[in-house]
């Protein structure tokens, strides 16, 4: 290991040859020789040990006593055209979502939504939100001219005498009962078929009936009017 420790000397001097450390800059130039047909061919056998010797050594030195200057910078170096993709951005699996949790609308934001279909003219919208007994009412939609929605608020109070009704639909136990109240104002044409709110523009104020059959099942709309 003594030879191991000379740094830039010489190694060996001939009358021909003069040899020194070799370093890991002159790995290239080593590898070039050794590769290199036309060259082995002309090395005699002495000079070829010696030249194994000193890659020998060079790789030791390589591997044991040379370290690779490095700059430790605390900033993160950026990845160049890499993408991640976070595992919460992952398509879940069958499996989770049949056991996540469903999202039900809350009996306001239902009839809201009644509402929206409503002016928008989408009667296959409205009747997503009835149970299908309710289906195929005629709201002379096509001479609809505006509607407003003013109020629209849950009644929180459970002795209402308007939940009686329940049970003459069919709904006396039912998982959940609401009766949402609303005032809005809407306007059709003069051409009679106004679904009987009349001509031009009136203000009413409606109560809508909705129940949920069963835990976790949507609220459906059975029922409205004054």
């Amino acid at each position: 290991m003594a030879l191991m420790e000379i740094t830039e000397k010489q190694i060996l001097k001939t009358e021909r040859l003069v040899l020194r450390e070799m370093s890991l800059e002159d790995f290239p130039a080593v590898r070039e020789i050794v590769c290199d047909d036309q060259t082995m061919k002309a090395v005699t056998i002495p000079a070829l040990l010696l030249l194994l010797i000193l890659i020998t050594l060079l790789g030791c030195t390589s591997s044991e006593t040379v370290q690779p200057s490095v700059s430790v910078s605390d900033t993160p170096l950026p990845l160049a055209n890499a993408s991640f993709t976070p595992a919460s951005d992952i398509a879940p699996s069958a499996s989770h979502i049949e056991n996540a949790p469903k999202v039900v609308a809350p009996p306001e934001a239902v009839v809201t939504q009644w509402f929206e279909c409503f002016k928008n003219k989408d009667i296959d919208g409205i009747e997503k939100l009835l149970p299908e007994y309710r289906h195929g009412i005629n709201y002379d939609m096509d001479h609809l001219l505006g509607l407003e929605l003013l109020r629209c608020e849950e009644v929180k109070n459970p002795n209402d005498r308007r939940f009686y009704y329940f049970a003459e639909h069919g709904y006396k136990n039912a998982y959940g009962k609401a009766i949402v109240e609303t005032t809005f104002v809407i306007e059709y044409d003069d051409s009679g078929n106004n679904a009987g709110f009349g001509p031009g523009k009136s203000t009413h104020f409606w109560g809508f009936n909705l129940v949920q059959e069963i835990e976790d099942s949507q609220w459906r709309i059975f029922d409205w009017g004054y």
